[in-house]
């Protein structure tokens, strides 16, 4: 079993989190690009057409129903009254199974990943991976030892984490979420179908399921950082009020409709089924230790397969928006830029402003070359400034990691655990 499931719940939620311009609608964004309001900014003129204002950015989101005759709180009202959520959409319900089905079979494959790679096929097994029925063994498949699997679990891992980012800008600079989400499941239903030709009693005991699943493990790595960013923010998308509005309770109550409330409801339900998904691990493991790997990748695939059915029923009921451009994009040109300019002295705490429109137009850059504002900058500096915090988790994930993945090694040896006269501390 992997050592790593709490670590990757965590990271699971990191990569997931609800973009904070929309887990607070009321208000513009301080640290979103683009903003580019209130700015003492000479290019301002120039890209006002392509500013977002969250709360304008309502009106384009949701018109029809903005225009409802939702009455707005007073000041009073807003302050006193009891906050609700508001009724969510199916479709949001509906994305948040697909979600439970994709992380599922993601977990269901990945707990086993551990002991397929590390073990040989048990003397006496059935030779599908299983251990023969009474025995202490583990099941086991590749045989390549502990090195090679920590180390291509690490791989995926990273490559899991690494590649949402891409999955993101793809999403939002090129192809739209939803179309994106579909490239996702697409590499991942592929990776399913090879895992389990891989595991096929006779391809294991031939010799030949290091090349299949290593090319499996790869492309679910890359179809599901292709999906994973991309559904909770379509789930968000599903809900369409962008202010709040009062209304009477048949208790007689006067409350006040939260948008920010409903997100966060939202957000629960998404996150726990999740949760929930992830249980899907018992079941795999399980069956990798009674039947064999043939059976515990076929589960989560035959889980998985739902999807296509799921995302074709709701290909014409979703709210989709078509991509509107990346910051990701606009950091990289400022990084780029502030790079060039300042020689590649990146550790001068001043590096960044290098790249600020003003100090470009006094060394004669052309304006028309300049497509970032200087609050662009400063949200740039700030947003590395608030992701500081963030390098402890690279501490972090290697301790927890390393020591993790050697306990549950320790555990694989069963009752040999004493052998090597490490019972004589005892």
């Amino acid at each position: 079993m992997s050592g790593n499931a709490g670590g990757e719940l965590i990271a699971d939620i990191i990569s997931t989190s609800v973009p904070p311009e929309v887990a607070h609608p009321h208000g513009k964004n301080s640290l979103a690009l683009n903003d580019g309001v209130g700015t003492e900014d000479p290019y301002l003129a120039k890209r006002l057409s392509v500013a977002v204002d969250v709360e304008a950015d309502a009106g384009r989101r949701a018109p029809a129903v903005e225009r409802e005759t939702h009455p707005l709180p007073t000041e009073e009202e807003a302050r006193t009254l009891r906050k609700v959520a508001d009724s969510i959409p199916k479709t949001a319900y509906l994305l948040c199974i697909v979600e439970f089905a994709e992380r599922a079979s993601y977990y269901g494959v990945q707990t086993v990943f551990s002991n397929f790679m590390q073990f040989p096929l048990p003397e006496g097994g059935n030779g599908a991976g299983a251990p023969a029925p009474g025995t202490e063994d583990t099941a086991g498949a590749l045989g390549r030892g502990e090195q090679f699997s920590v180390a291509i679990g690490l791989l995926f891992l990273f490559l899991a984490y690494v590649i949402p980012i891409f999955g993101g800008w793809l999403a939002d600079a090129k192809l739209g979420r939803f179309r994106t989400i579909l490239i996702g499941v697409l590499i991942c239903g592929v990776s399913h179908i090879i895992m389990i030709i891989g595991a096929i009693p006779s391809v294991l005991q031939a010799g030949h399921a290091v090349g299949p699943f290593m090319l499996s493990l790869i492309l679910l790595a890359i179809g599901a950082g292709i999906f994973k960013p991309n559904v909770a923010p379509t789930v968000l998308d599903q809900y369409q009020h962008q202010k709040s509005y009062t209304k009477i309770l048949p208790s007689g109550e006067m409350v006040v409709v939260d948008p920010e409330v409903t997100v966060q409801r939202i957000m629960l339900y998404f996150y726990a089924f999740i949760n929930v998904g992830a249980f899907f691990a018992i079941a795999t493991t399980y069956s990798e230790k009674i039947i064999g790997y043939w059976l515990a990748f076929l589960l989560p695939a035959i889980l998985y397969f739902s999807l296509p059915f799921l995302l074709w029923y709701l290909t014409n009921k979703l709210v989709k928006y078509p991509p509107d451009g990346s910051a990701l994009t606009k950091v990289y040109k400022i990084l780029k830029t502030a790079t060039v300019q300042s020689k590649g002295a990146v550790w001068k705490k001043d590096f960044l402003d290098s790249a600020k429109p003003s100090r470009l137009a006094d060394q004669g850059t052309a304006s028309s070359t300049i497509t970032w504002s200087e609050r662009d900058v400063e949200d740039v500096k700030r947003t590395f400034s608030a992701c500081g915090i963030f390098l402890y988790f690279v501490i972090y994930s290697l301790l927890f990691s390393g020591v993790v993945w050697c306990l549950y090694n320790i555990a694989d040896l069963g009752p040999d655990i004493n052998d090597g006269g490490i019972g004589e501390f005892a």
